[in-house]
C-alpha cells in the first residue's frame, strides 16, 4: 500500500437526493434491499489513513450516500485535516444538505490545505436540475453553493448531460460563472441506464441518457444482470461493446486511489465494489491484468473504450 496516494471514502450511506440511477435505491423510489443506513466510524478512517504513509488526497464521496448526510461528516473532516501528510480534500454533494453557515465555514477549516474543493452536482438549471436529483432543493442549494463561494471557497459545478438538460448547459455554465465557481465540468455518459420512477409515487419517468455524437449504444445491448463470472464477480453490464481498457482511464491506476466504503471495506475503487473485489478477501493486481488485457467486466463497463 506504499504506492497509494488517493482515498477515495464513502462517509455514509444516507442521503437526502432519490437519484433515479443511483445504487442507494431501487429506479428512484424506495431504498435498495439489504442496504443498512451507517456512517464510516472516525476511529476506523484515522487507523486506514496510517494505513497509507504516501497519502495525499481524501475524496469525500459515495456510491450510496451523501457525504453531507453523514452524522459524523464534521468529525471525519476533522480527522482528514488533523494529517499533516493530507494536502487535498474533495467532497461532493448535491448541495442541497446542511445549513448555508457550514458550508461558509469550510475554508476556514481547511485553510492550511494545498486545497479543499467542493463539487456541486447539479444536473441543470431550476427548471430541470430536481428531475434527476429528486428530493433536492434548488435554492437551498444556491444558498449553500453562495456561501461557500462567498466565503473564499474552492467550488466545482458536476454536470451530468441527460436528454430533459442538454440544452441547458451552457445556461448552467453561465451560471456557474456569475456565482464565482472556478470549474465547470460534465459527465457524459456517466449515467447509461433510461427510465427511472418518480421517488414519492413510483410512476416512470423517462429519463435518458444523452451522448454528444448522437450514437447511442443499441438498447439491447444494456442488459444490466446479476450473473457472476468465473471469477466471481457480479457482472455490470453484459453487453458492453468495450474491448479495452486505458491506463489513464482507470483512477485507482492513474491517482494511485483505494476506494473505502462505509463498513471499513478497501477496494481498488468504487465500481469494484459491486464485484466484491475487496483487499481483505481477494488477490487483486489490477496492473498486471491490464499488462494482460484480461480486464475485469467491471472495468470494460465503466472505463473501457472500443478504439
Amino acid at each position: 500500500m506504499d504506492d497509494i496516494t488517493w482515498l477515495h471514502i464513502e462517509p455514509t450511506t444516507r442521503c437526502n437526493a432519490w437519484c433515479p440511477f443511483c445504487s442507494r435505491n431501487v429506479d428512484g423510489f424506495k431504498l435498495a434491499p439489504g442496504l443498512n443506513l451507517e456512517d464510516l466510524p472516525v476511529e476506523s478512517l484515522e487507523k486506514r489513513i496510517k494505513e497509507f504513509p504516501n497519502l495525499k488526497a481524501i475524496q469525500f464521496c459515495g456510491i450510496f450516500g451523501d457525504p453531507c448526510a453523514a452524522k459524523n461528516i464534521d468529525a471525519l473532516l476533522e480527522c482528514a485535516f488533523s494529517f499533516d501528510k493530507i494536502k487535498t480534500v474533495q467532497i461532493q454533494t448535491n448541495g442541497s444538505l446542511r445549513k448555508a453557515e457550514w458550508y461558509a465555514g469550510l475554508p476556514e477549516r481547511g485553510k492550511h490545505l494545498d486545497l479543499l474543493q467542493v463539487w456541486f452536482a447539479i444536473d441543470g438549471t431550476k427548471e430541470t436540475n430536481h428531475i434527476y436529483r429528486q428530493g433536492t432543493s434548488w435554492d437551498k442549494i444556491m444558498e449553500n453553493a453562495s456561501a461557500y463561494i462567498g466565503a473564499g471557497g474552492n467550488a466545482l459545478w458536476q454536470f451530468i448531460p441527460f436528454e430533459h438538460n442538454k440544452d441547458e448547459i451552457l445556461e448552467a455554465f453561465g451560471i456557474s460563472q456569475s456565482m464565482g465557481f472556478s470549474q465547470f465540468r460534465l459527465f457524459e455518459n456517466d449515467r447509461p441506464k433510461r427510465g427511472g420512477k418518480h421517488y414519492r409515487t413510483g410512476e416512470p419517468l423517462n429519463i435518458k441518457p444523452w451522448y454528444r455524437d448522437g450514437k447511442e449504444p443499441p438498447e439491447d445491448t444494456q442488459f444490466w444482470g446479476n450473473t457472476y463470472n468465473e471469477r466471481g464477480e457480479k457482472y455490470v453490464n453484459t453487453g458492453t461493446l468495450n474491448t479495452f481498457v486505458r491506463e489513464a482511464n482507470c483512477q485507482h491506476l492513474r491517482e494511485r486511489s483505494v476506494y473505502l466504503d462505509a463498513k471499513n471495506n478497501l477496494y481498488p475503487c468504487c465500481f469494484l465494489w459491486w464485484a466484491n473485489c475487496s483487499y481483505e478477501n481477494t488477490h487483486i493486481n489490477i496492473q498486471e491484468e491490464f499488462q494482460k488485457k484480461d480486464y475485469r467486466n467491471y472495468c470494460l463497463s465503466f472505463c473501457g473504450s472500443t478504439k
